[in-house]
């Protein structure tokens, strides 16, 4: 994830992790400071199982990164008007996808502190060797893409200069990630219950930044997951409708069509037979 509009504050990595801030939504990975006046960066490593970090490069390739693998976000600036109102900038390695995705919901245009919060995924630049296809001296620890992805996940200058559609696009696709359309509101309130059960032992701590929770007081945002479940259940429909349809064409297949013509000359044999003696008694 990648959020703008810190205030000093908040980009402390002593207490970003924490459950009253972003630690509430799940579990860090990895937080990366920095401020674009100066670019100072301030790197956090935290406990993390291992192999998380490959999904997290997976999810990168693919451009919606839930990790801080770049020095750029989806939108380039900070939403402070004055120099003196300082602003930071960070990337924040959540363990899964889902996690990263509730967070974005419950902080994008969250006002902390008299700046509004925007949160979006993160995205990775290309490596400069990769582009000039040479080899990058330090492939290891370099932080940046080495390798092709697909072209829709591709970001252009023209297109980072809509930043408002791609914030939206953001909260379209972490609406889907989540999977909050595809329960009913108490079905995931539980889910919610069970993953703070997980997160924190204590139930008497404040929450600091907006809990989950608070994405179902957001009407603007209730509205877009409702036409999202609409959407999904459209499609659901059309996929019985589709199999029903495939279900009253299929022909069902004749059955053992040799041995059904062999029963059927038996009979005509038998048939025959008692025709011929039929016929011998009646001369006879």
């Amino acid at each position: 994830m990648y959020v703008i509009g810190l205030s000093p504050q908040l980009a402390d990595k002593s207490i970003m992790p924490k459950y009253e801030f972003f630690g509430q939504y799940g579990q860090i990975q990895k937080i990366m400071i920095r401020n674009k006046d100066n670019s100072s960066e301030q790197e956090s490593l935290l406990a993390a199982p291992s192999g998380n970090q490959q999904l997290t490069n997976q999810i990168t390739a693919q451009g919606t990164s839930v990790g801080a693998v770049a020095t750029a976000g989806v939108c380039g600036e900070s939403t402070s008007s004055s120099k003196s109102q300082l602003s930071y900038a960070a990337h924040i390695t959540y363990s899964t996808p889902e996690d990263a995705s509730l967070a974005i919901l419950a902080l994008d245009k969250f006002v902390f502190d008299g700046r509004k919060i925007r949160a979006s995924y993160g995205r990775t630049k290309f490596c400069k060797y990769f582009l000039q296809n040479t080899v990058c001296p330090d492939r290891k620890n370099c932080p940046y893409l080495h390798k092709d992805c697909k072209e829709q996940d591709i970001l252009t200058p023209d297109d980072m200069q809509r930043k408002e559609e791609l914030f939206q696009q953001c909260q379209k696709l972490s609406i889907q990630v989540s999977k909050i359309a595809e329960m009913t509101e108490s079905q995931y309130r539980n889910l919610l219950q069970h993953k703070r059960d997980l997160l924190c032992h204590r139930n008497n701590l404040k929450h600091i930044l907006p809990k989950v929770e608070s994405i179902f007081e957001n009407k603007e945002l209730i509205k877009n997951i409702n036409l999202f479940r609409k959407t999904i259940q459209k499609n659901k429909k059309i996929g019985h409708l589709q199999v029903g349809q495939a279900l009253q064409t299929t022909t069902l297949p004749q059955a053992l069509p040799q041995k059904t013509s062999a029963a059927t000359s038996g009979t005509t044999a038998i048939a025959k037979g008692n025709s011929s003696q039929q016929k011998s008694q009646k001369k006879g």
